[in-house]
Parts: structure tokens; sequence; C-alpha cells
């Protein structure tokens, strides 16, 4: 290769890895459908809720200055006979750490954690 089609080729380098970049770049994956099973069982139980990309949000007030999101996902995985859906949530956000009794154990007052059940659902189905 002459030392003009070399320097031409470079020069186009970035261009041309530039261009690779957008043709292959993937589109985002549109949001999943809300489950309206979801929102039928949310507004049975009077929760408030907004959909966040497809699944469901949900706000509490747990005093004056805390609160707590949860995420209740649309999607669910089948594992016959049963369909399993994923709820999370962040467990703590805050400056420093928490305070603990020695060997860990937590300081009297907090809340053990776990799941929960809503009021007013069985468990069943």
């Amino acid at each position: 290769m002459s030392r003009a089609i070399l320097l031409q080729v470079l020069a186009a380098m970035p261009l041309l890895l530039t261009t690779a970049a957008v043709v292959h770049a993937q589109q985002p994956a549109a949001a999943p459908a809300a489950d309206a099973r979801v929102e039928t069982a949310l507004k049975g139980a009077q929760l408030g809720f907004l959909i966040d990309e497809g699944d469901y949000r949900l706000d509490y007030k747990v005093d004056e200055t805390r609160s707590q999101r949860v995420w209740v996902a649309s999607g669910t995985t089948s594992l016959p006979p049963l369909e399993v859906r994923d709820v999370w949530s962040v467990a703590a956000r805050g400056k420093g750490r928490r305070a603990r009794r020695p060997g860990g154990s937590p300081v009297a007052g907090e809340r053990p954690h776990g799941p929960r059940r809503l009021a007013g659902q069985s468990g069943q189905g």
C-alpha cells in the first residue's frame, strides 16, 4: 500500500468508525405493555401507582422524613404451575452508616426485613 493511500485511510478512519457505530447501534427496546391484572389488583387494594416503563411504581410515605418506593413488574416468569412476578424496592439510601448493636444485630425499634403481604391479599392466586 502506498504512503498516500495509507494516509487517506488513516484520515478517513474516524469517519468510518463513527459511521459503523451509528449503523450498528441497537435501538432501545420498547417498554413492555403494562399487565392489566396488576392494575386491577392495585386498584382493588386502593393503592395509588404510576406506570414506569411498563412496570407499576408505588410510592409510600413511611413517616415525616422517610418514604418507600416499590416496583411491580408487568412481565412474569412461568414455573408451572406458577406464574412468578418480580416485586422490588430499594432497601435504604442515606448518608453515613446505620447504627448497629455489637455483633451486628439491628438497633431496637427496627422492623425485620422480609416478604410482606399487602392488606387484603390472601396469598392465593
